[in-house]
């Protein structure tokens, strides 16, 4: 183990030539640097992605051509279930809470960075070596804990192999918009662009259960609220648990997120008033498109629930989803999941307040979302 100081140093000098696109390959990393003006104070960690890229090509080659195909003949023999909500609604607790049981497949977060380094061993204990060195010991902006094991989100995971993601908005935040109407409606994207992401989801499912040796996927990924009707496509009886929290709370934790992080995986800069409203455009469509959308979702395959709840109760809300999706090994998860949070018992929501001004955008702007759900207006 590294102390601490000397572990601080080490990730201070691999950020600044680590780039925040480690597994992308060429493809896309050219489709967005030659598309996409880049700040020249960020060159470094552009020569960075193409240095760790030519690093990792003939690892991610051997385990695309030779190791891909036999998995992509396997099977999902139980149908993914996909936990949705806009960012700050308690989806990653609720991620770690969920996949406790190891009957529960998930993508960590090694295979979220490497995605085709998962089964070649050189590769895996080569960049393995270099995200542990990387990466932090917390989140940055609410001190969640990670490593390279612990369950991650898969949405840079797909656009890694497939030049649709919405968190390309990380990368390029003045095209946040953009991105949204494109990477999560879908817009203007061909058919076969969109059957590759479907091919490529299915295999980073099938890889993530091999790799984590459970039978059910769970997936915590937010831009997926938006992505019902596609995702019901390439899994007819998909489940989706749907977390929501009050809209004002969402407001103020998304936006002291998104400051603290974009600066460090940026490539051009932003405003803050430009990420402000950036933020709550995102916001508004993709919780309209969620309404528009849900019902699609047959009742049985559909669970919704509270943040306040999952907080106050989350044994209870945990049990209530196994119950509802008749997941198995109820008793030993749901004795899981109280270990995990006797472990954790420290976690709690930020707790940021809003201006007088933002409080008055807020309920304007987000009116329709504390009335669908109940949530007071803020005073």
């Amino acid at each position: 183990m590294l102390n601490n100081n000397k572990g601080s140093t080490l990730r201070k000098y691999f950020s600044i030539f680590v780039p925040p696109t480690p597994g992308f390959s060429f493809r896309i990393i050219d489709r967005l640097f030659w598309k996409h003006p880049v700040h020249p104070k960020y060159y470094p960690k552009v020569l960075g992605s193409y240095l760790l890229n030519f690093l990792n090509a003939p690892f991610r080659g051997y385990e695309r051509t030779y190791i891909n195909p036999k998995i992509r003949r396997e099977t999902i023999e139980n149908p993914p279930v996909f936990i949705i909500g806009h960012w700050r609604s308690g989806t990653t607790h609720l991620h770690n809470l969920v996949t406790r049981n190891p009957e529960m497949a998930y993508v960590t977060t090694f295979q979220s960075l490497f995605p085709n380094n998962m089964v070649n061993k050189v590769g895996r204990t080569l960049f393995m070596l270099l995200l542990k060195l990387a990466l932090p010991p917390n989140r940055l902006a609410d001190s969640v804990e990670l490593d390279p094991e612990y369950p991650e989100e898969e949405e840079f995971t797909l656009g890694m192999k497939v030049p649709v993601s919405y968190y390309f908005f990380w990368l390029f935040p003045k095209q946040t918009k953009e991105f949204y109407k494109r990477y999560i409606e879908f817009a203007e994207l061909s058919p076969e662009t969109v059957k590759e992401w479907g091919e490529e989801y299915s295999l980073l499912i099938k890889k993530a259960i091999r790799n984590t040796k459970g039978k059910i996927f769970i997936s915590k990924n937010p831009p997926n609220t938006g992505r019902i009707p596609q995702l019901l496509k390439l899994f007819p009886d998909a489940r989706f648990i749907f977390i929501h929290r009050n809209p004002a709370e969402v407001y103020s934790s998304t936006l002291h997120f998104l400051r603290q992080l974009l600066p460090k995986l940026t490539y051009h800069t932003i405003t803050d008033h430009q990420i402000e409203e950036n933020m709550i455009y995102v916001y508004r469509a993709l919780m309209k498109k969620y309404l528009n959308d849900r019902d699609q979702v047959p009742p049985r395959n559909l669970y919704e629930m509270r943040y306040d709840d999952l907080m106050a109760d989350p044994v209870r809300e945990i049990e209530n989803i196994y119950l509802q999706f008749n997941f198995p090994e109820r008793s030993q998860g749901m004795e899981l999941v109280k270990q995990h949070l006797e472990e954790t018992k420290e976690f709690s929501g930020n707790k940021l307040k809003l201006t007088n001004k933002q409080r008055e955008r807020v309920k304007r702007e987000f009116g329709f979302a504390f009335g669908e759900w109940g949530y007071p207006l803020p005073k």
